[in-house]
């Protein structure tokens, strides 16, 4: 992962809680089905997409399914990197979020877990990050992460 490919405080990776489920699922998925679940209606009936639905990307190629699922993994690879939940403020995964390329998306639209269909309107960075026994505004390892989100099977811990 080059130090481009995401904002950094120094050697600090600054990763908003409400990223924190995505990580937990991003393991478990193919870079496939990853694109899958962004591209399509989770609520679709019949396979017809609700009138409202637009999904985050329409290309496997999409710089969201670089930073969103590839970069994501080899943060998960690298148990010693320091990362610092952030709050209320983009981070590196919504800088190329597809709808802050819409003019009207505000920076701070809470968008995550739509790759996985769940709603996320009442849910913030606060309340996830204390769903997995973390605060935000701390620095963590990201073995401390991984020993949070109980991924410990598939990221062996020294």
């Amino acid at each position: 992962m080059s130090e481009n490919s995401f904002k950094a405080n120094g050697e600090v990776l600054e990763l908003r809680g409400h990223h924190l489920g995505v990580l937990q699922d991003i393991h478990e998925v193919t870079r496939k089905e990853f694109f899958r679940r962004l591209s399509e209606d989770p609520c679709a009936e019949g396979g017809v997409p609700r009138k409202s639905w637009v999904p985050y990307v329409t290309s496997p190629e999409d710089p969201f399914m670089k930073v969103g699922y590839d970069d994501l993994r080899q943060v998960l690879a690298n148990p010693t990197r320091v990362v610092r939940l952030t709050s209320d403020k983009p981070d590196f995964i919504c800088e190329v979020c597809p709808f802050k390329r819409k003019p009207n998306c505000p920076d701070n639209r809470p968008t995550g877990y739509a790759a996985f269909g769940i709603p996320n309107s009442s849910i913030d960075d606060s309340t996830i990050a204390s769903r997995f026994g973390l605060e935000v505004e701390v620095n963590y390892t990201t073995q401390e992460i991984i020993r949070a989100l109980g991924l410990e099977a598939h990221y062996p811990l020294s």
